[in-house]
């Protein structure tokens, strides 16, 4: 009927992308380390806008706004696409310093423009 799908899924889809593309998702929010990047890219790159969940487990709540910065350019260098698109999101949950907020928004913002 000419609406666009929007997948949500947490965990390792790896196996059911496939499938699910095949049923003509538009975007699909998947969890970035769970999946592996290099995989995303691989696999979902140009094929899908991937609605990207930047890693809240460890990196974002434990590692330093540095391993943040890195994480989230990582993740535009390789999954950006005009083809497809790339979205980046990530929720804030108790305990995540302010730092680590701060160096999370900051590095989205600097890769806002990036191609």
């Amino acid at each position: 009927a000419g609406c666009l799908i929007h997948m949500h899924s947490d965990g390792d889809v790896r196996e059911l992308t496939d499938d699910l593309l095949d049923l003509g998702i538009n975007t699909l929010n998947i969890q970035d380390l769970v999946n592996g990047i290099d995989w995303i890219r691989d696999n979902l790159k140009g094929r899908v806008c991937i609605d990207l969940d930047v890693d809240r487990q460890n990196i974002v709540r434990f590692g330093s706004p540095a391993e943040i910065k890195d994480l989230v350019n990582e993740e535009v260098h390789k999954l950006s696409s005009a083809e497809g698109g790339l979205m980046l999101k990530n929720d804030i949950y108790p305990g995540i310093p302010v730092e680590n907020l701060r160096a999370l928004m900051d590095a989205i913002e600097e890769n806002m423009t990036n191609k």
